[in-house]
């Protein structure tokens, strides 16, 4: 059976490397526009986590964060900020809120974390189809990568706006309680996020792409 004009078309698409190189590029843009998006909201949270840890150890602002910039280990980080407010507020019978929202903040991040590095580090493969000249993006799992298993038969744009989305609303959280930490006559002290779930979000997806 002859093919199609419109698979004739597609598969004339991979005809040369750059007709393959630029169908690439269009296919991966999308997914590379939410890992950069991704890493500047990680950034950010974390940026604001250090300024958390200057709240919370010290008077002086500067050594707090050379203390936190004296490693370079995000996970390191975040323990020392976690250590830092028990430690303030072991005394206390009842954990004030600074406490409380703070160590929410921490594991909420901690269980996004692996999430997060499944995204930055994972390999991915373009796999061809000359047939009808498409290009698939795919996590290279195929020889055992514990990273990208964990994307297998997942949408990935879908788990990178989802992961960024969770992320951005983590990190302006943290943003609000430094304000709210360090300048108490000026800023209120802010109620912690709603978080979707990753069912929720995609359905919030569909309905934008809807309108």
């Amino acid at each position: 059976m002859a093919k199609s004009e419109t698979e004739q078309t597609r598969a004339n698409r991979l005809r040369t490397p750059g007709k393959r190189q630029r169908l690439r590029v269009r296919v991966f843009r999308p997914l590379a526009i939410e890992i950069g998006w991704l890493a500047y909201e990680w950034n950010r949270l974390h940026e604001a986590m250090a300024e958390l840890f200057a709240d919370i150890v010290t008077l002086n602002v500067g050594v707090g964060f050379s203390i936190w910039y004296s490693t370079t280990n995000e996970r390191a980080q975040r323990d020392m900020l976690r250590a830092a407010v028990e430690a303030t507020y072991r005394p206390q019978n009842e954990k004030p809120k600074q406490h409380g929202d703070i160590m929410w903040l921490l594991n909420q991040l901690n269980e996004l974390g692996g999430r997060r590095n499944n995204i930055i580090h994972s390999p991915f493969v373009f796999v061809n189809d000359l047939s009808v000249g498409e290009i698939e993006i795919l996590p290279h799992y195929f020889f055992g990568n514990p990273r990208a298993t964990e994307l297998r038969d997942k949408s990935l744009l879908e788990e990178f706006k989802w992961c960024r989305d969770q992320l951005s609303r983590l990190a302006y959280f943290a943003e609000q309680l430094h304000y709210a930490m360090a300048f108490p006559d000026d800023f209120p002290w802010p109620a912690r996020p709603q978080l979707p779930t990753r069912d929720h979000f995609k359905r919030q997806l569909a309905r934008s792409r809807k309108k």
